[in-house]
């Protein structure tokens, strides 16, 4: 096993090839965020941003002068006092215009009488006791309403120092300071002249001074508009951005854990933390330089408008992202713990990515309110926190200092209290906190294949120390435990065993609920040799190698494997452990080179033999011209063939396979055996297999397990001798032969001879082991009499292993399995040569089927006593009345197979569409109810957004009474205050000065600038705007030296909200000190409280914020829901299942309008709930006047554009994971990322609202999703400015032509235009009537593209390029190498009228030929079957099998030729063609959710059953292929072999004319095998037409009446099997079984040898070994009897104990043939498109 290190490193290469492999992924994933920043900076390249390369200089002005007639003319005091009646008089008198000065007593009087008011402008409230004489410190608040006609919009920002989100540059050009307009409300007016007259009634004299007030100027900047976009888009656009790395990484990952990737790497060594920590690196890498271009985009200058971020500094910026790269990668990882299945955890990282941001919505306006700890509690959600972050990086931007290292532990501003640490910090605990979770729940729920640690595991001392473990006495106990039995043959003395199992126990659950798996398993596996584990499902082999793996941990006893305990040294074990699971452990996007040089160093292969190991295993395996191949493109025995060599690399002394030759062809099956039998000396290896010659020919021992108990063990021949029957004889018949007269015969020889079966031409009898004494006198009598008796050939085989296997099976009540008996279990294994005809021409049939259970110990006996003797045709099995067999069942019903379909009618025409129809609408129903709760999940996402949008609105703050504000400099800190004073003016400047506290004074030289602007401007520049904006708020200068008149000038800074009212305040409480030292003047702005009316604005403007919030929030909902109706369509095309649909007769609009309908349906359902939430919520603008409606259209056009938008991408996946991953991106991109670009374009400050107009036109002919987000905008806003104007009487005001209002659309609005309609549907802007319509045109256009991609004609336009009329020339080439029993039925098929062969041919083939491009897949093929035989077409992969398939059921297109089923023409008939067509693809097409009465329904329907036969029909069905007892169960439950089963029916439903069966029991158990032989033998029987392909020929031997094997696309022989046995056979095999001679050793070989290579002298030792010798015999003119009648002489002679003979199989004539097969081309692969995105 490699090391840490070493594994790390090679994960991260693992992980990086296969993202490189992923183009378009990888291109994705780093495009996206760059496409999102790129759409900032385009809005920065549109926005009005421009560089002021001057500096701005402000005029001051005099607070003394105002136009008081602007102003509301009552002013109000308190308290209503005689000195404080002075002073407000003086006021009055100073102020123009204020008509009415009013007192009051308290200040609640005060504000109540403004309350019932309109015409106050300000109150004055004075502070202290004023009873008597004024108070020395002056204090008194102003209370000065807002501008008049502005009561909706203003405030005076008392809470706020600073705007909170700033922007570059001066916050306005009004020389007067701007908002809160303390110039225009009057507040600097009133505070002057009650300062004066306060200083006035002090001293007693009138005033001479002149108070100026002036903003301070600003340097050059740049005029940053966009600003304003970053402070409430910014988080926004970087979550959207990431969101799919966010899907990605959760899916990849539990991709691995789905596909059981992870677990096969862990019991090969694998670490579980360089497993995280390889993901967590290469994650990390692929967003550092996504984040890195993301920093650069933002971060550079575009022209003149400047960057994006202008003034952050980019590393800063960068390592801000780098921080939240981390917690969206541990966020992922904890996100993918919980789920295991990669399609659900792609759609739930999507949607609670997304979810962690949606609380900023919530919170972004309590920001400004939020302390410190509810800010941080908020940032464990990372996506809070990188809101919160960016939230003051734009505050930073808006000072115009920018985030910086020097600066960014600090609030941006002060009246925040978060800084970009904050954020920091908190995304780094996040990353901890997620991985935590993360490394938890993988512990405690590890996911289906993985072990399970108990909840509270991180506090037992075992999981960090280890356990330990009581030793128990082991050793002492009997290793074998069949040491005694007669069932066990003992250990082969002198070898070591490699795997030692002692007592090994596993239970399940715990009390009277335990379920045994294993009991008490005790078994030696040797070194050298392979232990081939057999059993049905369930049996326990599986629990057994997930112990000897780790992944189990045993109840009780142990195993030791190489000396290590499984208990302790687990990780030893796994040290020298190749595992080539029942799955293949093989990446997608990984060479045949890589996964080899993967796993061998994972296993710990030196650097330096690296490359000789893994070319030398490469050409071994046969895979030279696959070695850099992705495994995707390799076949399924390919597949095999590398799982294979993944587990012998890198010399692993402990091999596990687990049925590695499942879905080889023989050729490959053959091969792999070998490179089994090379690799293993010095290895372990265990076997299982489903292939029951394989297990014999490769099982040095064999182990048979049944109920988790090892029922034998032995090798091949000494179990076939202890379960076996005898032999099996089958003659090939003519139609002269008397069956009686040839059993006669049979039974005078061998008495106890059994009759099998009787099929068509082959006869088959059973002769018993111990009757081979016998063999030679009868095996020469049939010789000399064959033409006598009527037989063309006949041959032998001895018992099988199957048959062992099936004997020893039998003892558990496996449901599996209840069907045959051991020793005649070859009943149905059928040698079926031409079949010979009644006079009805019905086939004769004759099984025999036994369902009873003998015991191992007297099967002798008991195949005695129950078969028939041998007095005529016979059979075990129930004869119906036509002749024909019934199906033995153990509760003694029968079912006529022929019968059940007896009269059955069928729908034609319109009533066959309408039912097919409802078929695929039940079908639907069925899926969505079996999905529940992830279907509740899905639709109703949009319902949830919906709630949480409108809770926002709903909790959004209110415009509340503003809080008092003292004029002073207090929350600014220390601040700078410059100053300057002539020589006349000294005292007034002490005074100033010296009543400034906690503050640094710095006074202003006129000798070294000229004016206090010059002075102001040097410091800006010199230490920075951003700075200057913080330190100097407010300075003062006096000059007495021209006139008799005190001039004091307050200067203040623009940028903070209240510098004007300070700065005043300061220098008049200075000339307070100047006239008299004892007094102070303290002024405080405490605005009056706001009334009900003055809100307008702020509700126009949260609604405009809330209609957006309410379109992303529903379309991010629907983004997934809608993705999520092609789940299905993928699953249902990448399965198979709706291929077989269409073979089955339904038409692209049944298909596709009942997946419409339903998919409606399903969608109609939230919609509704929306509307009901809208409604719930009162949310006027979508429920007001039956806006409702409005609404429900909206969404119903949606739904019909949508639908056909979705379904038009499923196309182009292969998997449901990743097309729901991408088609939600899509979703999100064309909805929310359109939605965001335009409502950006269209802010008023960008000046982009044209080409953001424009663009709305692009996406709204395209997108449905922009359609649907833009539509509820335009309802929003039209309700809004709808009902605004409507408050405002804009009918009166708008007739008067002299007036502008916003109101006044189109020509006198001003710059807003409150532009709406009382016809909601109206064309323009904002009327949804566009919208509705563009959605109905893109329904139509967007179904039409789905039903163009159906039909195929796009794949139909592409040209051929291979020439097609070579149909002479192939004559002439391959007439001399052909079979003449091939050119003789090509001969038939071409010289024989077509009316003549459709009256005896069923299925008729003629000169077939297809081409791939210049590649010719099939030759020039001519074949005719008549109604009532199974045809086989055997051949390796690549020989034109498949294709020959797709072209008779219509899914490839014949390049030339014609063929016709049932007199219908494939070419121009193929629906009547899919209509009488049956069909059983190689993989289970089967709907997982569906149960089989379900399933047969469905097809049932699609071929037009009548309804009321239905029921009737699929019971029948079910119980003919014996799943009466599965009817009702989810066929994802299913077991291999009952899906197999399954597909079968679905291919029998609806009496088909003939049935298509390719590859039928691949993946079977025995058992499950023999019995879908029995059925489809009896479907033969009852006149059906069957076409077969197979790997197993075995299978054709027992199914087949004829066959043909296919090479290169060529027929290269045809007959029954046993005449090409006949034909093609070369000799036989022979195996003997050496006895112990005296001294208890075995008896030597070499005699024997000699003695059949003296008899036989081309005869070759193929094997010997422990006491075995296999023989080959290969001479033609051989004889059995001969061989029979030495070997009984050899028995005696040689102390030979057993023998067996075998006549050359059907597999070594195909392996014959086969040999010169030209391995399939790979096709090529384009990816210039986006299906390369599979």
């Amino acid at each position: 096993m490699a090391s840490l290190d070493k594994q790390f490193v090679l994960l991260l290469w693992k992980n990086f090839v296969l993202q490189k492999r992923k183009v378009c992924v990888t291109v994705f994933e780093i495009i996206i965020p760059i496409a999102f920043a790129l759409i900032l900076v385009f809005i920065r390249s549109l926005s009005d941003s421009q560089n002021v390369n001057k500096n701005t200089h402000y005029e001051p002005f005099y607070p003394a002068y105002f136009d008081m007639s602007r102003l509301k003319p009552r002013l109000l005091y308190t308290p209503n006092a005689t000195v404080i009646n002075n002073i407000m008089t003086r006021v009055n008198t100073s102020l123009q215009g204020v008509k009415w000065v009013s007192g009051f007593n308290t200040e609640k009087e005060l504000e109540t009488e403004y309350s019932i008011s309109d015409d106050v402008w300000a109150g004055v409230v004075f502070k202290g006791d004023n009873s008597s004489s004024l108070d020395t410190s002056v204090s008194y608040s102003l209370r000065v309403a807002v501008r008049p006609g502005k009561e909706d919009q203003d405030q005076w920002k008392t809470s706020n120092t600073y705007p909170f989100f700033q922007s570059s540059g001066p916050r306005n050009n009004d020389s007067t300071g701007g908002e809160p307009y303390y110039y225009d409300t009057g507040f600097l007016t009133l505070k002057y002249y009650l300062d004066k007259a306060i200083i006035e009634t002090v001293t007693g004299n009138t005033l001479n001074i002149n108070v100026t007030m002036q903003k301070m100027p600003y340097p050059p900047h740049l005029r940053d508009v966009l600003i304003s976009v970053l402070q409430s888009n910014l988080p926004l656009f970087i979550v959207l951005s990431f969101i799919l790395n966010a899907l990605q990484i959760s899916k990849n990952i539990v991709y691995e854990k789905e596909n059981k990737l992870k677990e096969s790497m862990k019991m090969m060594g694998l670490s579980t933390a360089m497993y995280w920590l390889s993901w967590f690196v290469k994650c990390l890498i692929y967003l550092a330089i996504a984040m890195i271009f993301y920093t650069m985009l933002l971060c550079i200058p575009i022209g003149s408008k400047g960057k994006v971020l202008n003034y952050t500094e980019p590393t800063l910026f960068y390592v801000f992202l780098f921080v939240y790269a981390l917690s969206i990668i541990a966020f992922c990882f904890m996100v993918s713990t919980f789920f295991k299945k990669a399609n659900s955890a792609a759609f739930a990282g999507g949607i609670l990515f997304f979810l962690t941001y949606f609380p900023f919505f919530f919170l972004m306006d309590y920001y400004k309110d939020m302390s410190q700890g509810k800010k941080m509690a908020a940032c464990f959600l990372s996506n809070m926190a990188l809101a919160f972050g960016c939230n003051t990086i734009a505050i930073y931007e808006g000072t115009g200092e920018g985030a910086q290292w020097s600066n960014f532990y600090m609030p941006g501003t002060v009246d925040d209290n978060f800084s970009l640490l904050h954020a920091m910090g908190m995304l780094l605990v996040d990353t901890v906190l997620y991985m935590v979770v993360a490394w938890y729940v993988d512990n405690v729920h590890p996911g289906e294949y993985g072990v399970a640690q108990p909840f509270y595991f991180p506090f037992m001392p075992s999981y960090w120390c280890g356990r330990k473990i009581k030793n128990m006495d082991y050793e002492s106990s009997t290793v074998n435990s069949g040491e005694n039995s007669e069932f066990f043959e003992r250990d082969p003395p002198g070898l070591t065993p490699g795997i030692s199992i002692r007592h090994l126990r596993k239970e399940f659950g715990s009390g009277q609920g335990a379920k045994v798996a294993v009991a008490d398993m005790t078994l030696n596996m040797f070194e050298g040799q392979i232990m081939s584990l057999l059993g049905h499902n369930g049996a326990g082999k599986t629990t057994t190698m997930s112990m000897l793996t780790g992944v189990l941990a045993p109840t009780s006893g142990t195993a030791i494997i190489k000396g290590y305990d499984i208990r302790t040294d687990i990780s030893k074990v796994r040290q020298m452990l190749g595992l080539c699971p029942q799955h293949n452990i093989l990446f997608d996007l990984l060479t045949v080179k890589e996964h080899l040089e993967f796993f061998a160093q994972l296993k710990g292969s030196e650097k330096k033999n690296l490359k000789a190991e893994v070319d030398e295993m490469i050409r071994v395996l046969g895979l030279e011209a696959k070695r850099n191949a992705l495994s995707s493109t390799l076949s399924g025995g390919q597949k095999r063939k590398l799982s294979v060599g993944i587990a012998l690399i890198a010399g692993s002394k402990i091999v596990i396979l687990d049925e590695p030759t499942s879905g080889m062809d023989p050729a490959a099956r053959r091969q792999t055996w070998e490179i089994l039998q090379k690799f293993r000396s010095g290895r372990t290896m265990i076997l299982t297999t489903h292939f029951m010659d394989e297990a014999d020919i490769l099982g040095d021992r064999i182990a048979i397990m049944s109920n988790g108990v090892v029922k034998c063990a032995g090798k091949s021949m000494f179990l076939k001798r202890i379960f076996g029957a005898g032999y099996h004889m089958v003659m090939v018949k003519n139609k002269t032969c008397n069956v009686d007269r040839v059993t006669a015969v049979v039974n005078n020889y061998v008495p106890t001879a059994t009759l099998e079966s009787e099929i068509s031409a082959e006869v088959s009898y059973l002769l018993p082991f111990d009757q081979s004494s016998k063999f030679e006198a009868l095996f020469q009598e049939i010789e000399s009499k064959m033409v006598e008796l009527g037989i063309t050939s006949f041959g032998t085989s001895a018992t099988t292993m199957e048959e062992v296997f099936l004997k020893v099976s039998e003892s558990a009540d496996d449901e599996e399995n209840n069907v045959l008996s051991g020793p005649l279990s070859k009943k149905i294994t059928f040698d079926n040569p031409n079949f010979e005809q009644t006079e009805s021409g019905m086939s004769v049939f004759k099984l025999s089927l036994e369902n009873e259970k003998t015991s191992a110990s007297s099967h002798d006996s008991s195949l005695t006593s129950k078969v028939s003797p041998l007095n005529g045709h016979v059979t075990n099995g129930a004869v119906g009345k036509n002749g024909l067999d019934t199906i033995a069942r153990g509760d003694d019903s029968t079912v006529h197979y022929n019968n059940y379909n007896k009269d059955i009618r069928k729908n034609t025409g319109v009533t066959l569409i309408l039912q097919q129809f409802k078929g695929m609408l039940v079908k639907k129903m069925i899926h969505t109810w079996r999905n529940r709760i992830v279907t509740i999940v899905q639709l109703f996402l949009p319902i949830i957004f919906t709630i949480l949008a409108l809770l926002i609105e709903e909790t959004a703050p209110t415009t509340g009474d503003e809080p008092a504000l003292v004029m002073d400099l207090s929350s600014f800190g220390g601040t700078y205050i410059p100053y300057y004073s002539d020589s006349g003016a000294t005292a007034a400047t002490f005074n100033y000065t010296g009543r400034i506290s906690g503050q640094t004074l710095e006074p202003f030289s006129n000798t070294s600038y000229a004016t206090m602007d010059d002075f102001l401007l040097n410091r800006a520049i010199n230490i920075g705007i951003s700075t200057f904006n913080k330190r100097y708020i407010v300075a003062g200068s006096f000059d007495y030296s021209n006139t008799s008149t005190l001039t004091a000038n307050a200067h203040y800074n623009g940028q903070p909200y209240h510098g004007p009212g300070i700065s005043l305040t300061y220098v008049m409480n200075g000339l307070m000190g100047y006239y008299n030292s004892s007094y102070t003047i303290s002024t405080t702005n405490h605005p009056l409280p706001k009334k009900v009316t003055d809100n307008t604005q702020q509700l126009y403007n949260s609604a405009i914020d809330t209609a957006f919030n309410v379109a992303i929030s529903i379309l991010f909902g629907m983004a997934f829901m809608a993705a999520s109706f092609i789940i299905f369509l993928i699953k249902e095309r990448s399965n198979g299942a709706k291929h077989l649909q269409v073979v089955s007769g339904v038409g692209s609009l049944a298909f596709w309008f009942s997946t419409f309908l339903w998919d409606m349906i399903n969608y109609i359902i939230p919609v509704f709930a929306i509307l009901i939430v809208f409604a719930a919520f009162q949310t006027e603008a979508y429920t007001q006047d039956g806006h409702l409606g409005y609404v429900f259209l909206i969404f119903l056009m949606y739904g019909w554009s949508i639908l056909p938008f979705v379904y038009m991408f499923s196309f182009l996946f292969k998997t449901a994971a990743t097309g729901m991953v991408y088609v939600s991106m899509i979703n999100i991109i064309t909805g929310l990322g359109t939605l965001l670009v335009t409502y950006i374009l269209k802010t008023p400050q960008l000046g982009t609202e044209n080409i953001g107009k424009q663009l709305e036109w692009v996406f709204a002919v395209f997108l449905p999703n922009f359609n649907l987000g833009q539509a509820l905008m335009e309802v929003y806003t039209n309700y809004v400015y709808e009902t605004v104007c409507v408050s405002y009487n804009y009918q009166d005001i708008c007739s008067d032509p002299k007036v502008s209002s916003p109101c006044c659309f189109p020509d006198r609005c001003g710059s807003t235009c409150f532009t709406f309609y009382s016809n909601y549907l109206t064309w323009d802007s904002p009327g949804i009537g566009r919208y509705l319509v563009f959605m109905a045109m893109e329904g139509f256009v967007y179904f039409g593209i789905v039903f163009l991609i159906e039909s195929g004609l796009l794949s139909r336009l592409k040209p051929s390029t291979a020439a097609r009329d070579s149909r002479a020339s192939m004559h002439t080439l391959i007439e001399d190498e052909e079979d003449s029993d091939v050119i003789a039925e090509r001969n038939r098929i071409n010289n024989t009228s077509l009316d003549q062969l459709m009256q005896t041919d069923e299925i008729i083939i003629k000169n077939v030929t297809k081409y791939y491009g210049p590649l010719r897949a099939v030759n020039n093929i001519s074949i005719g079957v008549p109604a009532g035989e199974c045809f086989g077409l055997l051949g390796q992969n690549g020989a034109g099998k498949t294709t020959t398939f797709k072209m008779l059921t219509g899914d490839e297109s014949i390049t030339s030729g014609q063929a016709y089923l049932s007199s219908f023409s494939v070419k121009s008939d193929i629906k009547m063609v899919q209509q009488n067509l049956g069909y059983c693809p190689q993989f289970d097409a089967l709907i997982d959710q569906m149960t089989g009465r379900e399933t047969l329904w469905m097809y049932a329907r699609l071929r037009g059953v009548d309804e009321r036969m239905i029921k009737t029909v699929v019971n029948d069905l079910m119980k003919v292929m014996m799943l009466d007892k599965h009817a009702d169960k989810q066929t994802g439950f299913y077991s291999g072999g009952n899906k197999r089963k399954l597909s079968t029916a679905i291919a029998l439903i609806g009496d088909p004319h003939f049935i298509f069966l390719d590859e039928p029991t691949t993946g079977m158990d025995p058992g499950a095998r023999r019995q879908l032989w029995n059925v489809l033998s009896q479907v033969r029987a009852s006149g059906r037409t069957l076409v077969l392909t197979s790997h197993s020929m075995e299978e054709c031997d027992a199914l087949c009446t004829q066959l043909v094997i296919m090479v290169n696309g060529e027929f290269k022989c045809f007959g029954s099997p046993q005449h090409l046995k006949n034909k093609f056979g070369h000799g036989y095999t022979l195996l003997c079984r050496m006895g112990l001679d005296k001294d208890g050793n075995t008896s030597s070989l070499g005699p024997l040898c000699e003695f059949i290579k003296s008899t036989f002298p081309l005869s070759q030792i193929f094997d010997d070994k422990q006491g075995y010798v296999h023989f080959q015999i290969p001479e033609q003119n051989a004889k059995l009897a001969e061989i029979f009648g030495r070997m009984e002489e050899a028995r005696v002679q040689f102390n030979v104990v057993d023998y067996s003979v075998h006549q050359t199989s059907l597999e070594q004539i195909f392996l014959t043939f086969t040999q010169n097969q030209v391995p399939p081309k790979e096709k090529i692969q384009f990816c210039g498109r986006l299906c390369c995105c599979k």
